[in-house]
């Protein structure tokens, strides 16, 4: 593990801005979709899941 996170390999092939992840998905699941459409409306529905799944309460801070 780098001891410096800017060097480490964590930073240098998984930390990728909104742009570049939006990118490579349409690159690569465009060739399974049909109307590219369809990949936006996956993402709404998963992001709906995930607010459901999360918890109703808060954590309480100390």
């Amino acid at each position: 593990m780098a001891t410096d996170f800017w060097v480490s390999s964590h930073y240098k092939r998984w930390i990728v801005d909104r742009v570049t992840l939006k990118q490579s998905r349409a690159e690569f699941d465009i060739h399974y979709v049909v109307d590219p459409e369809y990949l936006d409306f996956l993402a709404i529905y998963f992001a709906n899941g995930r607010l459901k799944i999360r918890p109703i309460y808060p954590r309480f801070r100390i």
